[in-house]
C-alpha cells in the first residue's frame, strides 16, 4: 500500500508496464497548454537581454578563430 502511494506521488520510478504509451490528456488540453507555453516563452524573448550576456556576445564576436595549420 505504501509503495502504491509513493509511486503515485512520484517518489519511485514507474514500472515499464505502468508507463502510458499514449498521452493522458486530450488534444484540446494539449493545444491549450501549447498556446500558454508559447505565450510565456514569447514574453521572455521580448524581455531585454542582461548587459553581461550582451557584453559576452560582443567579446565573442570580436575574437576570430585561428586558422588551422
Amino acid at each position: 500500500m505504501a509503495r502504491k502511494a509513493q509511486r503515485r506521488s512520484g517518489w519511485l520510478d514507474p514500472c515499464p508496464s505502468e508507463v502510458p504509451t499514449e498521452p493522458r490528456i486530450g488534444p484540446d488540453l494539449q493545444d491549450r497548454l501549447g498556446r500558454q507555453l508559447r505565450a510565456m516563452y514569447d514574453q521572455m524573448r521580448s524581455e531585454p537581454m542582461p548587459e553581461r550576456i550582451l557584453d559576452l556576445l560582443r567579446r565573442l564576436d570580436q575574437t576570430e578563430p585561428k586558422p588551422p595549420h
